[in-house]
C-alpha cells in the first residue's frame, strides 16, 4: 500500500491519538446518580481514574424514590455493593399498575429472581 506525504502524516497522527486513548487513564463521568457512581466505581476497579462531575453539592430531597429491578441489583452484586443497599432499602415484591378507577390492571411477582428488587430514597444511593 503507497500511502504519501500528507496521508501518511493524517494516518500517523491518528495511530498515535489512537494509542494514546488505549493508555489514557483518567475518564469524565457526567452525573453523580447510580450510573455515574457505579460506573465511576467499576472504571477504578479496572485500573483507570474517573472523576465525576455533579452539579449538585450533595444528594438531598430530589425526587421521590428509585426502583432497582434485579437487571441493577444485579450490577450492584457484581461490584460488591450490594449488601450496603439492602441495608437502606424495601424488597419489591410485588409491582401493581391500577387505573385511574383504582382497578387493578396488572399484579407482577418480583421476588424470584437470583437477586432482589428494591426500592429506596435516591439521596440513600
Amino acid at each position: 500500500m503507497f500511502i504519501c506525504g500528507d496521508k501518511y502524516l493524517i494516518v500517523n497522527q491518528l495511530a498515535n491519538s489512537y494509542m494514546k486513548m488505549l493508555t489514557a487513564k483518567k475518564i469524565i463521568l457526567i452525573g453523580g446518580g447510580i450510573g455515574g457512581t457505579a460506573t465511576a466505581l467499576a472504571l477504578y476497579r479496572a485500573g483507570f481514574e474517573p472523576i465525576v462531575y455533579e452539579r449538585m453539592a450533595t444528594l438531598s430531597e430530589v425526587g421521590a424514590g428509585v426502583a432497582l429491578w434485579p437487571n441493577a441489583t444485579h450490577v450492584l452484586k457484581e461490584l460488591g455493593v450490594l449488601d450496603e443497599v439492602l441495608r437502606e432499602s424495601d424488597p419489591i415484591t410485588n409491582y401493581q399498575f391500577f387505573s385511574h378507577m383504582g382497578k387493578e390492571l396488572i399484579n407482577l411477582c418480583a421476588n424470584h429472581f437470583e437477586v432482589p428488587a428494591v426500592a429506596m430514597h435516591r439521596a440513600d444511593l
